[in-house]
C-alpha cells in the first residue's frame, strides 16, 4: 500500500469514527441501549458502501450520456461518504461523469449546500479554502 493510499484510508477511518459518534448519539436519543447503539453504529459503514443499496432511475445513464454528448460536464458534487467515488464506479456511472467530488475526499471540512431557489452553492465552514478553487476549476454553473 502506497503512502497516499495509507493517508486516504486513515482519513476515511477518521471520518467514520466521527460519524459513528454521531450515530451512537442519535440511537441513544431514540432510547436504544448504548451497547446496541455502538453495535448498530459500527455496521452503518458496511451497509452504506454496498453498491446494491443504491438504485438508479431507468434512464440515469441515458440522460447522463445525452448531456455529455451535448457538451455538458456531468459532475457529482456531494457531502456524501468518503467512498462515494467507489460507489459511483460500481454503479457504472464513472464513464458518464467528468468528476466525482465529495467534500471529504478533497479535504474540505465543511458542508456544501445548494440553494433551492437560487441554484447556488454555499459553503459553511470556518475555512473556505478549496471550495472556490473547485468551482472555478470545474466551471460549475448549475448544481442539482
Amino acid at each position: 500500500m502506497g503512502k497516499s493510499n495509507e493517508k486516504e484510508e486513515y482519513l476515511n477511518l477518521y471520518w467514520w469514527i466521527h460519524a459513528q459518534k454521531i450515530f451512537i448519539a442519535i440511537y441513544k436519543k431514540l432510547n436504544i441501549p448504548e451497547s446496541k447503539a455502538i453495535f448498530y453504529a459500527e455496521k452503518v459503514r458496511y451497509e452504506i458502501i454496498k453498491p446494491d443499496e443504491y438504485i438508479l432511475y431507468d434512464d440515469t445513464i441515458e440522460m447522463l450520456d445525452f448531456f455529455k454528448s451535448e457538451g455538458y460536464a456531468n459532475i457529482i458534487l456531494s457531502n456524501h461518504i468518503p467512498e462515494l467515488h467507489d460507489i459511483v464506479e460500481k454503479l457504472g456511472l464513472i464513464n458518464c461523469i467528468e468528476d466525482c467530488i465529495s467534500s471529504e475526499s478533497v479535504g474540505i471540512k465543511g458542508v456544501l449546500v445548494r440553494g433551492k431557489r437560487e441554484n447556488t452553492i454555499k459553503y459553511y465552514s470556518k475555512d473556505l479554502r478549496g471550495l472556490k478553487e473547485i468551482i472555478d476549476r470545474k466551471h460549475i454553473i448549475y448544481v442539482i
